[in-house]
């Protein structure tokens, strides 16, 4: 059984995180984990009011699932309900821990600044910290089934070490077609070790629509978003590789100068051995 955590704070994008995890996943069997943070460091330590703040975000976790399964009576959905006072990014580490979870779905917050220019300050926060796949769901996505999954990858990476198996599931599942997107930043020809990573990638995903496709541009993000113009991306795949253009996606400078909000649902794949990023 597979297993999803969504984080939510109730909000129509949290919300519709949700919605899209139930319609991803539901060809499979799922248990989906939903969490609510109700961590406030001016009022719920006090006991008093950390009961009044847990029975309202119960509440509201039961109201939710609810309407999923009258929304969805045809397909079996199993929900877990989690409330706690903790900061959001430590339950996350956390629950990912305890219960196994393959996988995060989470909705983004609307751009208010810099630091949320493209998903906002927590989703980027869970991004750094989470040692399972994370997928983000941008504000006002309605779902429709990912034909169309693309790689953005610089070959700088041993496939092996990194959860494919939840990528390779989604492509499965619906019938999708995987662009192996290389953004070319130098002239530089693509080393030995890099021909042998496009190599295992293809094997890997052998039997499964494919294409490779080699772009040269000096920013990785244009290049994507320019690609997605022609191709209608469902679903962007990233590595969460330090050694990669993963770091310089986040970095300031590129926020500052690029025009974008990424549209389209956004999947990082960190290493199955992670070493945490500092924030």
């Amino acid at each position: 059984m597979r297993r999803v955590l969504i984080p939510t704070d109730f909000s129509e994008n949290a919300n519709n995180a949700l919605e899209f995890a139930v319609e991803l996943y539901k060809y499979e069997e799922c248990t989906f984990y939903l969490l609510n943070t109700i961590y406030d460091s001016d009022n719920v330590l006090h006991s008093s009011i950390y009961e009044v703040y847990k029975e309202r975000s119960l509440k509201e976790l039961n109201a939710i699932v609810a309407k999923m399964k009258e929304k969805h009576p045809e397909t079996p959905l199993y929900f877990e309900k989690i409330s706690t006072v903790n900061l959001l990014n430590e339950e996350i580490e956390a629950i990912v821990k305890e219960k196994h979870i393959d996988i995060i779905i989470m909705g983004t917050k609307g751009a208010s600044g810099v630091q949320e220019f493209l998903f906002g300050s927590y989703t980027v926060s869970a991004m750094k910290v989470a040692e399972c796949p994370l997928l983000a769901i941008p504000e006002g996505f309605t779902f429709k089934s990912p034909k169309d999954i693309v790689l953005a990858t610089d070959y700088d990476v041993d496939f092996e070490n990194y959860h494919m198996e939840v990528l390779k599931g989604i492509a499965t599942k619906h019938k999708a077609k995987l662009h192996a997107l290389h953004v070319k930043t130098d002239a530089k020809p693509m080393t030995f070790a890099q021909q042998q990573s496009k190599k295992a990638l293809e094997q890997n995903f052998e039997g499964m629509q494919m294409s490779f496709e080699e772009v040269d541009d000096a920013s990785v993000q244009k290049a994507i978003f320019s690609y997605h113009k022609i191709h209608d991306i469902g679903l962007l795949v990233m590595i969460k590789n330090k050694h990669s253009f993963w770091e310089r996606l986040f970095s300031g400078s590129v926020i500052d100068s690029i025009g974008y909000k990424i549209t389209f649902p956004f999947l990082v794949l960190p290493s199955k051995s992670v070493i945490k990023e500092t924030a």
